[in-house]
């Protein structure tokens, strides 16, 4: 069950990635505002990933 939920999830972060790739590459002026929203959510998904990992213990 972890690991199916770990694949579904790499494949999502790469298409997430991919499209975020196309947008900066075909809309130049949406470079900036993505990397911000890149940022917020990498910091989001570290905090989850801290609180899950001390309610777990």
């Amino acid at each position: 069950m972890s690991a199916a939920l770990a694949a579904i999830g790499v494949v999502v972060a790469l298409l997430a990635c991919g499209f975020g790739a196309f947008l900066a590459y075909a809309y130049p002026a949406l470079r900036e505002p993505l990397g911000v929203a890149v940022g917020i959510a990498g910091v989001l998904g570290m905090l989850t990933a801290l609180i899950v990992s001390i309610w777990r213990q």
